[in-house]
């Protein structure tokens, strides 16, 4: 499962619940948004919806993760969501808590 952190939060949103989702025999993985929490900014990259799209991309190319379970909130609901749009073949299933959609 793949946790997609709000503004201004991090990854640490999800640490009372990481625990149930491992018991629950799943992989979560709950990083941090560059620029938020214990991540560096985009270095040469403005910090675009376009960009943090990309890095949820190859993140998960990075950890060779084929398809996901999509936790979403706040912000993280913006990039999740269209990233799903863009990527349905990835997506097992969705949970989604305040935010919104934009479509383009």
């Amino acid at each position: 499962m793949l946790l997609i952190h709000g503004f201004p939060e991090s990854s640490l949103l999800w640490k009372d619940i990481v625990p149930s989702i491992v018991s629950s025999g799943y992989r979560a993985i709950a990083p941090d948004l560059p620029g938020f929490g214990g991540s560096d900014r985009f270095l040469n990259h403005p910090h675009t919806w376009e960009n943090y799209i990309n890095f949820v991309t190859s993140f998960l190319e990075g950890l060779q993760v084929g398809k996901t379970h999509l936790v979403l909130h706040d912000w993280g609901g913006l990039i999740g969501l269209r990233w799903s749009r863009m990527n349905p073949e990835k997506v097992l299933s969705l949970v989604v808590t305040d935010t919104v959609y934009c479509a383009d």
